[in-house]
């Protein structure tokens, strides 16, 4: 009997750390009076609270990343919070080219980029994981082609969230829903 109480112990402990709930692990006497030896254990799922998808991520990514959306001169930007995909790469950007995929006419300046295979129009918010800036940008070209990179920014788009000089930084970008209105 004294050895299954620290047992028991640990194991209600390591309920509170696993279930984070104050009723994750109980012991119940009840049973003891029915025959049993009063140390079965009980859960009850719904003390057990949804995972945090921002877990992991510091307190001024938490901020920044859940701040209203600007524009800056990308139509249906702001209201678009629904975020239909993730992923994580390395982002690159390029100061001049012709035409993009889109048919547009390349402006260094504009908050674009390229991507392989989104579909062309869509929004992304691209967050560099080292200083938790964002921005938003619309795919309107191709690529790039060039190692683990999945995203090529314009070199206005990247300023925005790393110093140039850089190159290349290690981004965490979020494929955001488009307002209908």
């Amino acid at each position: 009997m004294q050895k299954l109480l620290p047992v028991a112990a640990a194991l209600t402990v390591a309920g509170f750390l696993v279930g984070g709930a104050t009723a994750a692990i109980g012991l119940s006497p009840a049973s003891y009076a029915a025959g049993g030896t009063g140390y079965e254990t009980t859960y009850d799922p719904a003390d057990i609270p949804p995972p945090d998808p921002w877990a992991g991520y510091a307190a001024s990514q938490h901020t920044v990343a859940r701040a209203p959306l600007t524009s800056d001169g990308i139509a249906g930007a702001r209201g678009a919070t629904t975020v239909l995909e993730t992923g994580w790469c390395e982002a690159s950007y390029k100061s001049y080219g012709g035409t993009t995929a889109s048919g547009e006419s390349f402006d260094p300046a504009a908050h674009t980029a390229a991507h392989k295979t989104l579909p062309l129009g869509s929004l992304v918010r691209v967050t560099n994981e080292a200083t938790g800036a964002f921005v938003v940008v619309r795919i309107n070209d191709r690529g790039p082609y060039h190692g683990d990179r999945c995203l090529d920014l314009t070199s206005g788009a990247f300023a925005a969230i790393a110093n140039p000089a850089h190159g290349v930084v290690d981004v965490r970008y979020e494929v955001l829903a488009q307002d209908a209105t």
